[in-house]
């Protein structure tokens, strides 16, 4: 096999050869070559040149460049946004981690990544929450950075009532065990307490000359987000839909819809109620964690997310009874923002995406209590 490429203006064979496996043949220059080819040489030209355009190269394969690039981007954007959690979590450790200017982290679950206005936190403050994270891995997390950077002091903690009967690893759907595959497994090696892990999907295509790996590595280089929620992944986009109509945005529901969307949001919380060997061990966690934070002197906070009416009304009573009292009952000191405390209409329905995840606008109010409340 040969990779003979026909130069053109900017394209050069530097093009190609920064795309291609190290084992692929080095591309050649078309006027290298005596103009005889075979059934398995590959000719790459421009789209822009004409007179290359109108050559006969047969029995060769003929591919322009700009049909390569663009079907090679459109594979790797697929991958990217396949990964793009473990993308977002990998950089903020790593932030976390080398940059000894972070003396907080932020963690928890869903709530702590779309309630926080990242805008407003200090260049001090790292979010290292996400989707579906529970209290394990927020804490290895913490554990995580805290190997490399000793300056951390405060750790605030983002979460539902429900938080302490949450164990990802043990959930039953392949949806969610998938995140412990695209995002926990390949940063810590780490499945916690699941047993059969389902193997994600592999987005990137097979080539014997095209090195996509490189490719995908350059782009995460790149493209890293900065934040969870950009124009490229906005806020409102990823709401959790539990209505029929999935067309309609949050704010766009009728009453009834909400009330009936709350309803069945509760649902999926309140079965978790029974999850007790869960709620044991992660009491357990929490007070290991709190003596890791007394000895190294971190200040830990924690943060109920806020909750829509109808989803308010909808859940299970006790879990807010039992959060408290693992809290009270914890062997250090937990400082305790509520913001279901707060007068009824601090927060109303234009703050939320859905029926548990604030809007951009409720993220701005969440952001500055706790920037009023916690110096950050």
């Amino acid at each position: 096999m040969r990779i003979i490429i026909k130069e053109f203006e900017d394209f050069t064979i530097d093009s190609v050869t920064v795309l291609l496996k190290k084992q692929a043949p080095k591309p050649i220059s078309l006027y290298e070559i005596e103009p005889k080819y075979n059934f398995d040489d590959i000719v790459i030209i421009s789209e822009r040149d004409t007179e290359a355009k109108a050559c006969n190269y047969k029995p060769a394969q003929l591919f322009t460049y700009e049909e390569i690039f663009s079907k090679i981007g459109n594979y790797i954007l697929e991958a990217f946004y396949d990964k793009y959690d473990y993308y977002y979590l990998k950089k903020t450790l790593q932030k976390a981690c080398t940059n000894k200017n972070i003396d907080t982290i932020i963690t928890g679950s869903s709530y702590a990544l779309f309630d926080i206005d990242e805008n407003l936190l200090s260049p001090n403050a790292v979010n290292l929450s996400m989707i579906s994270q529970d209290l394990y891995y927020s804490i290895k997390l913490v554990y995580e950075s805290f190997k490399y950077n000793k300056n951390i002091k405060k750790v605030v903690m983002i979460c539902g009532y429900y938080y302490f009967f949450s164990d990802l690893s043990l959930s039953k759907t392949a949806r969610e065990l998938l995140r412990i595959s695209k995002v926990y497994l390949p940063l810590f090696d780490d499945i916690h307490n699941c047993m059969i892990l389902p193997k994600p999907e592999n987005k990137m295509p097979y080539s014997k000359i095209f090195d996509f790996e490189k490719i995908l590595n350059e782009y995460e280089n790149v493209m890293k987000p900065s934040f969870y929620f950009s124009d490229i992944k906005k806020r409102e986009l990823c709401a959790i839909f539990t209505w029929k109509e999935t067309t309609k945005k949050w704010n766009e529901l009728s009453d009834k819809e909400k009330i009936q969307a709350g309803k069945t949001r509760a649902e999926m919380h309140n079965k978790s109620i029974n999850h007790t060997t869960t709620l044991e061990e992660n009491s357990l966690l929490l007070n290991n964690f709190l003596d890791f934070c007394k000895k190294n002197d971190i200040s830990l906070f924690f943060v109920t997310a806020p909750m829509s009416e109808c989803y308010a009304k909808e859940l299970n009573k006790n879990f807010k009874n039992i959060f408290y009292n693992v809290l009270n009952n914890a062997n250090g000191v937990i400082h305790l923002i509520d913001t279901n405390c707060f007068q009824k209409d601090f927060f109303n329905d234009d703050d939320f995406i859905d029926t548990d995840h604030l809007s951009d606008s409720g993220a701005k109010k969440l952001t500055e209590v706790i920037l009023s409340e916690i110096v950050l």
